[in-house]
């Protein structure tokens, strides 16, 4: 019964990265410059809702949130701004 035991073993280990989910209103049109933004900053994209703007839940690991932050607001030109949804 060593099967399963041999099949874990190959299977590639993904670190578990504590995240902060925070939400963020934006246009269609800066849609896929935030999930580039998002993906060089190691986090994920949780959740979005298409209305007449788009709400997005991101999740952002704890070691990249002010460079993300920073890279948002200078993309954005201040305009886009990141809420907190856990403390």
């Amino acid at each position: 019964g060593g099967g399963v035991q041999q099949g874990l073993k190959q299977l590639p280990r993904q670190r578990k990265v504590p995240m902060k989910l925070f939400t963020l209103q934006c246009d269609y049109a800066q849609l896929s410059d935030i999930e580039r933004l998002v993906q060089r900053f190691e986090g994920k994209v949780t959740d979005s809702q298409f209305q007449d703007r788009i709400a997005l839940t991101l999740a952002v690991p704890y070691g990249q949130i002010d460079g993300f932050k920073k890279n948002l607001s200078d993309f954005s030109r201040g305009a886009l701004s990141l809420i907190p949804l856990t403390p």
